[in-house]
């Protein structure tokens, strides 16, 4: 399986990088909702700041924010992708 295109190329390491400086610091905080680690009791996960954006920013974001968001998401391009204007 290829992966999603927005997680190709340099990533995962980008990625990671995110994860590892927001699990550094307990004060780190989810860039949607701002609460800490300790807050919400989620693992820190790399958010893209604009959706699907391939190269783009990412910022630590809570797992909960992000699956939420990423879902949003993918639910609204799949209804444009299949709504037809008469």
């Amino acid at each position: 399986m290829a992966g999603k295109p927005w997680h190709q190329g340099a990533y995962n390491a980008r990625a990671k990088a995110v994860r590892d400086a927001a699990n550094a610091n307990p004060r780190t905080t989810c860039w949607r909702c701002g609460r800490t680690k300790a807050e919400h009791q989620r693992e820190w996960t790399a958010g893209h700041v604009v959706a699907g954006q391939m190269h783009g920013e990412l910022r630590p974001e809570c797992a909960e924010c992000n699956y939420r968001h990423g879902a949003i998401h993918g639910n609204r391009m799949r209804v444009q992708a299949t709504t037809r204007e008469w």
